[in-house]
């Protein structure tokens, strides 16, 4: 009995051995096959990239206010631009033209300052389709550019039409000295004149015709600051001998002619 227990117990020990190592490989085979068949982790979704900031639009490109443009030029009130050579002539500086806003308040304002000068007959012309002019009645000066007295000064009988025809004609018969026209031209054109001196034909379209007021549908356009207001002065002469003659240039300067006229004094006030 005893003998047989120790053997059933060796037998025992080995089959429990045996039976341990099936039970292991089994279990390897088991994990191997496992990790086989586990699907593989599912690979992160890519981050999309963050969203471009919005780029600002370009401002748009400032756009220039055209200057004012008139009706066309009608065949009687039409002044020429690049103008005759002037005898002398003044740039106004834009204050003395105070707050004006349109064509109509430059206008009131210049005739205003004439009027108070003792100059109360002036026509009105339209400046090449961009701006307009005022003329003087032609009167007599002295030599240092002031007005006569009243009863001397307008002794010339303004032609009806300016011409510079019946100009001469009436200076043939007055007496020697000097006289003057005004021309005040307001436009946005440059600035310029023709020749070394104006012929009889360009003096004519300068006086030939105009309107005793500014026409209604010049006074609203803007006066913007692409405006200016250029003084010209015409000065003729009458010696011993005719004919006549046009002085250019004149022996004083635009401004001078201004001040010593007074329009230049009644223009700041």
């Amino acid at each position: 009995m005893k003998r047989l227990g120790l053997r059933q117990l060796g037998m025992l020990v080995v089959v429990s051995s045996f039976v341990g190592l099936l039970f292991l490989v089994a279990c390897s085979k088991s994990s191997r096959i496992e990790a086989r068949a586990a699907p593989a982790a599912a690979a992160p979704a890519p981050t999309a990239p963050p969203a471009a900031a919005p780029v600002p639009a370009a401002p748009a490109p400032a756009v220039r206010a055209p200057a004012a443009r008139l009706p066309a030029d009608g065949a009687e009130a039409a002044f020429p631009w690049p103008a005759p050579k002037p005898s002398a002539y003044y740039k106004l500086p834009r204050n003395l033209l105070g707050s004006a806003r349109n064509f109509g308040e430059v206008a009131d304002g210049l005739e205003l300052a004439l009027n108070q000068a003792g100059y109360t007959e002036n026509k009105f012309y339209s400046l090449k389709n961009n701006g307009f002019a005022v003329v003087t009645r032609i009167e007599s000066i002295r030599s240092n550019g002031s007005c006569r007295p009243a009863s001397q000064r307008w002794v010339v009988d303004s032609p009806s039409l300016f011409t510079l025809k019946d100009y001469l004609a009436a200076l043939f018969g007055a007496h020697k000295g000097f006289y003057r026209v005004w021309a005040f031209a307001v436009t946005s054109l440059p600035e310029g004149f023709t020749g070394p001196a104006p012929t009889q034909q360009q003096i004519d379209e300068l006086f030939s015709r105009g309107e005793v007021i500014l026409p209604p549908p010049l006074r609203t356009l803007p006066f913007t600051s692409d405006y200016y207001c250029l003084a010209l002065v015409y000065q003729f002469e009458r010696k011993d001998v005719p004919p006549p003659l046009l002085r250019v240039p004149s022996n004083l300067t635009g401004v001078q002619h201004l001040t010593a006229a007074t329009i230049l004094q009644h223009l700041e006030h």
